[in-house]
């Protein structure tokens, strides 16, 4: 999968992950018409790997799917939850 610049994420696939740096992959989901996004984290360490925000329950199937393009999804090891979703 390529790697995307900041000012190349217009072209990116959205539907698709997106890593941003070495390892370190965006696997939310872009909602249409909705000013505030989910912007998911993943930090692909093996079966060490971290889960930043999961997100809402709404996008969480979507977050998976790009979880699981890379790496399976009991790799990961820590999940950080700094809010609840409404």
């Amino acid at each position: 999968m390529p790697r995307y610049a900041i000012d190349d994420l217009n072209l990116a696939e959205t539907h698709h992950a997106i890593e941003i740096a070495d390892r370190i992959w965006w696997v939310g989901h872009a909602q249409d018409d909705d000013i505030f996004q989910c912007h998911v984290y993943l930090i692909e360490q093996g079966d060490q790997s971290v889960l930043l925000d999961p997100g809402s329950v709404p996008t969480f199937r979507h977050t998976l799917r790009k979880i699981e393009e890379i790496i399976p999804f009991n790799h990961i090891r820590y999940f950080i939850c700094p809010h609840q979703d409404p």
